[in-house]
């Protein structure tokens, strides 16, 4: 019973910590920042930190350490791969209600090595103080909701029995929190339709709780 609150609270955790990314995102947006650049400095960051906590950890045998590494490169081109997630998302979000983008994006990198560093090099763009904030934020959320929160919960649900209920919770808990957000300090009009999307997320949430 323990392990089950436990992993339910850090699945919520990790909901929270996408609800300050999706914040991030819309702050960048609303600024103007570069957000390739603020995404690029994220996933270097978080793979710098995610280097360093596989060094630390003790491989008992070679074996495991050539899994771990496999893991992490696929992990880390998977990585890339949902660079340009983020990117459009910003874009998106610069033309349209933030609140429904960011839902949208929730339910559902190639070419940041190969694209976008370049022309930051050729550009010699560093960027400004946003900047840099707002990558190192990501990058702490991100590797947070990654690394200790997220994936630690949905194993002590699963050992319990309930793993499924980890992803529904973390995510309706992610698009309500942003969904307010956008409400309640961005200001932005819901429809009816939207609003009552919304209350469905939170009933779902506690169906499944109780469940």
């Amino acid at each position: 019973m323990l392990s089950n609150w436990t992993g339910f609270l850090l699945v919520v955790s990790a909901g929270l910590c996408w609800i300050g990314i999706g914040i991030s995102v819309s702050i960048c947006a609303r600024r103007g920042w570069n957000y390739d650049l603020v995404q690029g400095l994220n996933y270097f960051g978080a793979a710098l930190v995610c280097g360093v906590l596989l060094a630390c950890h003790a491989w008992p045998s070679a074996s495991s350490s050539k899994i771990l590494a496999l893991v992490f490169l696929m992990n880390s081109l998977a990585g890339i791969a949902n660079f340009y997630t983020y990117v459009l998302t910003a874009k998106a979000m610069r033309i349209g209600p933030n609140g429904l983008i960011w839902g949208i994006m929730q339910a559902g990198m190639i070419g940041f090595a190969t694209f976008t560093l370049p022309g930051l090099i050729r550009k010699r763009e560093c960027g400004g103080k946003g900047e840099w904030i707002s990558a190192v934020i990501l990058m702490v959320l991100n590797t947070a909701a990654s690394c200790f929160l997220f994936y630690k919960g949905l194993d002590l649900l699963a050992g319990s029995g309930a793993g499924g209920l980890g992803y529904p919770v973390a995510i309706g808990v992610c698009v309500a929190g942003f969904s307010l957000y956008s409400l309640l300090f961005l200001k932005e009009k819901f429809a009816r339709l939207s609003l009552g999307g919304l209350i469905a997320v939170c009933l779902g949430i506690i169906i499944i709780t109780l469940k």
